[in-house]
Order: structure tokens, then C-alpha cells, then sequence
């Protein structure tokens, strides 16, 4: 049977094509999407209607999977070279009522694609061609996979092409040869993906006995029509999952489903989840989202002293009193023993990288930003980040949390004199305020407020012991000028220096260095 055929009968019954479009395919967004994907194929898997109203079965429940290998030479969602020749690329279909707890050849990872119901509306549409109960080596069969196999030209068509049309009549056909063999499972013959066929497909699998088949021909199998390449994005792909445990005791298949998260990252630039498989796991939760087993770039740090918006601003009264900020860096997926770990912090005029950090053991990890740093980015927005480099030098860039430092910070920075020992303050308002310097270096040092009255600006002594703690270190010198008994404060820009020696030191702006 031709494919427009099949594209006739998705017009009239509703009921081939799995839709999705481009500008709906949603992007994978932290721990509440990750779980609510994971439940949401459980609950689908644990359902065993064998109808969707007028629709087929796989528009509303069951997974529509497939075992994939994780490879630097394709990507694992295309179609291989054997799939685009014959028209068809091999799915399962797991549910609860079907006996199936493992996976073309055994692979222990692969993609799951999202329901028909979930699914949208697209220019180009996924077919869902037809169903064999068991695994039918679609890879030798003709019409896109659901036609005859090379070895049984006549026995192995299309079951309505056979009259065969009832779970009972297709079970006969399917004993016609010894269980024994695996040439039972090449005779067999495909149903359609309409409604009634499909159920029909699924009630066929019922009336046989899974455990006297053979192992490695145990899955069911479905022919989804192939797709072009370089449409990822476009595909409706819901997770990258892996099996846990049983063969797969060494973890391969997380490994392997993290290297597809990632390159369809790369490739897509759109987070799908990392989803486990675990069939000894209690009823309900076969399905379940790790975020430890999510690669580095899924994750965001934390700043547990940011207490507004969610942990995305600093207020002022967070940073008033601090010396350094903390930032949380996550277990993150694949974090291993050996991994070199960096923050870094992206501000509206630098950039400020701390040292790297080694994972010792697997559990969070806590890096302190400078105080400079915070006063250098008051009012603005800082992209916040971490980075991993593993063992093979690849790089893994978290996802940016954008931290926003509230407070003013416009006043002009203070001048430091010639002979390194005096910090002036003056600018256009400063009479009737309280000022007080900061010096942040290797410690901050903040001297008692002075108002000015009389001359339009205050002078305040650096301590001899901050400079020589400093020599050859950046640091900042900033004032911070209030009324009202500090409740309306603004901060001034820092002056930023590199102390060389205790007579000479060089200035830093954004822009250019000077000495003197």
C-alpha cells in the first residue's frame, strides 16, 4: 500500500499523523517540567484503553519509543541510510497491558515521542504507518516497513490484504509457524494505524503468551513514515531516555541518553529531558526525571543570598553587609569525580571568572563572587553561569541565571591622591548626606559614616594594612551616601586599581590603564 494512501485515510479517519509544529515544540525548562513530562508518560503507559474515543490508542496513551544508538557520526533522531531506502523508521509501543520490558537489540536508551494528542498541528506530519504485535524486522520487509518480508513474499503482507482482521484470525496465521523460530516472527503480517486495526494489533499481542517467544522478538513494533533530515527541532520528541539497571548495571544508557541531550542542544538549541526507565520500580513511576542526571547545561546555579524574585534579585538589603557573594552550583548530570568546575559572572561593562574547582565528591559545590563585583553591577543585570570541563576537555556551559542587583549605583567614584593614603569624595548634591568609604579587596573595610556641611566634599584615610594585603590584586574603592538614617542610600561607582607597590598602582576603566 502506497504512502498517499495513508495520507487519505489520515483525512477521513483522523487518525494517522502525528502532528507538531515548529513554533509550538517547547523547550524543556527546569525540575517542574522534567517531572510533569515524566508523569505524564506514566500515566499515559499505565492506561489501557485500546481506543481514544474515534481515535487510535497511541493518540492518547502509551509511549511510542525507540532504541537508538548514542554516536559521534549521526544524530540519533534522524533516519539512518536502510530507514530513508525503505520509507519507514522502527518504533515500539509501550503500555502496562503489553508484556514489554525491553528494547529493540537490547539498547538501553533511545527517544520517546510525545502523544498525538499533545501534539500539534503541522505543515508536515509524523505517520504512524502500521503495528505488529512483535518485533517483525521491518528492516526486510517492502511497503515502508509494514508490507511482506523478503522471506515470506505472499504470508507476511498487510493483514487486510489477507482478510485477516480479527486478533483471533492473526493469532492463527502467527502459529503457522514453530515458536521456536524466528521466521514466526518474519510471517506475521501488520496492522493498520486506524483506530480499529491498531486496537486490533494490541489485542492480538493479549491472546499470545510473551514469555514463549523469543527474547530478543519480544517487543512490538511500529513503522513511522521517515521524515528529512535536519528537521529536529520540528519533531516532536519528548524525552531521551535510558534504562536503569538490569544490563545496564554500568550506567552506559545514561551516558548515552545525556550525549543525545546534549547534541540535540547543540543541534537545536531546545532542552529535551533526560527521562529513567525502571520496570522494578513501584506502580506508577516506571517514568522518572533525575535532575542529576541532566547534563550540566540544564541546570542553573543558585545564589542562596538573593531573596527576591526566586532566587533572580539581590536586594540591597541582601548585599549590605556582605563581603562575597555565594553561588550554588548543582549535582549536575554526568558530574564525575576529576571534573573542573568555574563560575562565571557576566556584568554590564566586565566579566569575572572564578578559579576552577575540582569535584571531589558528588554533591554541591559552593564558589564565592567578590564583593567589587556585586558594587560594580548595582542597578543591572548580571548573566550568572558555570562551566565543566571533563576529563576529555569537552566543555559543558550551564544555563545563565540573570541576576538582577537592585539598588543605585550612578554616583562618580571617589579619587584616590597621589600618595596612596586619601580617598576624596565630591559630587554635585553631597551636601546634608552621610558617606562612608568601602574598601574590597582581599577583606572589606568600611569606615563610620562623616557628613559633609560645609565644603562640598569629605576626605577619608585608606588603612595602611588594606594596601599591603593587596599589593599586586584587584580591588575596588567605592562610597555609599545616604539620608534619612541609611533607609535611602545610593552607591557610588567603584574605582578599580591594581596596587603594584606602595607608591605606585594602576588604575583600571573599562576602557584603558593608566600609572602614576
Amino acid at each position: 500500500m502506497g504512502k498517499n494512501r495513508y495520507r487519505i485515510i489520515t483525512l477521513q479517519l483522523f487518525v494517522i499523523a502525528l502532528f507538531i509544529h515548529a513554533g509550538t515544540t517547547k523547550a524543556f525548562d527546569g525540575e517542574m517540567a522534567g517531572e510533569q513530562i515524566a508523569a505524564d508518560m506514566n500515566k499515559r503507559f499505565y492506561d489501557t484503553s485500546d481506543t481514544c474515543g474515534d481515535h487510535p490508542a497511541w493518540f492518547c496513551n502509551g509511549i511510542v519509543i525507540r532504541a537508538a544508538n548514542a554516536s559521534t557520526r549521526y544524530h540519533a533522531w534522524e533516519a539512518s541510510p536502510d530507514s530513508v531506502q525503505r520509507g519507514g523508521i522502527a518504533f515500539s509501543y509501550f503500555r502496562s497491558d503489553l508484556d514489554i520490558n525491553q528494547l529493540q537489540s537490547s539498547r538501553t536508551q533511545g527517544f520517546t515521542l510525545k502523544s498525538g494528542q499533545d501534539a500539534a498541528a503541522s505543515p508536515y506530519p509524523l505517520e504512524i504507518l502500521c503495528s505488529f504485535p512483535y518485533d517483525a524486522g521491518t528492516e526486510i520487509r517492502s511497503h515502508h516497513g509494514c508490507g511482506a518480508a523478503s522471506d515470506y513474499p505472499e504470508e507476511s503482507r498487510e493483514c487486510a490484504s489477507q482478510g485477516i482482521t480479527t486478533a483471533e484470525q492473526w493469532l492463527t496465521h502467527f502459529n503457522i509457524v514453530t515458536p521456536a523460530s524466528q521466521q514466526r516472527y518474519h510471517h506475521q503480517c501488520s496492522f493498520a494505524a486506524d483506530t480499529h486495526a491498531f486496537a486490533t494489533s494490541l489485542k492480538a499481542r493479549r491472546l499470545t503468551d510473551v514469555q514463549d517467544q523469543l527474547i530478543a522478538w519480544r517487543q512490538n513494533e511500529l513503522s513511522v513514515a521517515t521524515w528529512p533530515a535536519g528537521i529536529g527541532k520540528q519533531l516532536p520528541i519528548e524525552s531521551f531516555f535510558y534504562v536503569f539497571g538490569g544490563r545496564n548495571e554500568d550506567m552506559k544508557g545514561l551516558s548515552g541518553a545525556q550525549f543525545m541531550q546534549r547534541d540535540f542542544l547543540e543541534q537545536t538549541g531546545t532542552t529535551v529531558p533526560v527521562i529513567r526507565i525502571s520496570w522494578d520500580d513501584k506502580i506508577g513511576s516506571v517514568f522518572s526525571w533525575h535532575p542529576e542526571e541532566q547534563i550540566a547545561r540544564v541546570h542553573l546555579p543558585n545564589i542562596p543570598e538573593a531573596s527576591g524574585g526566586n532566587g533572580k534579585i539581590l536586594k540591597q538589603s541582601d548585599y549590605d553587609n556582605l563581603d562575597y557573594l555565594t553561588v550554588i552550583v548543582p549535582v549536575y548530570g554526568g558530574m564525575t569525580k576529576g571534573d573542573k568546575v568555574i563560575i562565571n559572572w557576566d556584568g554590564v561593562s566586565n566579566s569575572y571568572n572564578t578559579s576552577y574547582k575540582e569535584v571531589n565528591e558528588i554533591e554541591p559545590m559552593s564558589f564565592i563572587i567578590p564583593r567589587r563585583e556585586i558594587l560594580s553591577n548595582i542597578g543591572h543585570s548580571v548573566d550568572v553561569s558555570f562551566s565543566v570541563t571533563k576529563e576529555n576537555l569537552h566543555i559543558d556551559q550551564s544555563k545563565k541565571l540573570s541576576l538582577l542587583i537592585e539598588g543605585k549605583g550612578n554616583l562618580p567614584p571617589p579619587v584616590i591622591n597621589d600618595d596612596l593614603n586619601i580617598v576624596t569624595v565630591k559630587y554635585n548634591g553631597i551636601t546634608g548626606k552621610d558617606v562612608r568609604i568601602e574598601f574590597n579587596g582581599v577583606h572589606s573595610h568600611k569606615t563610620p559614616s562623616q557628613r559633609e556641611d560645609y565644603t562640598g566634599e569629605l576626605s577619608f584615610k585608606i588603612p595602611n594594612t588594606w594596601i599591603d594585603e593587596n599589593v599586586s590584586k584587584e580591588v575596588t574603592i567605592n562610597y555609599v551616601s545616604c539620608e534619612n538614617n541609611e533607609l535611602n542610600c545610593i552607591f557610588s561607582q567603584p574605582l578599580k586599581f591594581i596596587a603594584i607597590n606602595r607608591r605606585w598602582l594602576s588604575i583600571l576603566t573599562s576602557d584603558s590603564v593608566y600609572k602614576f
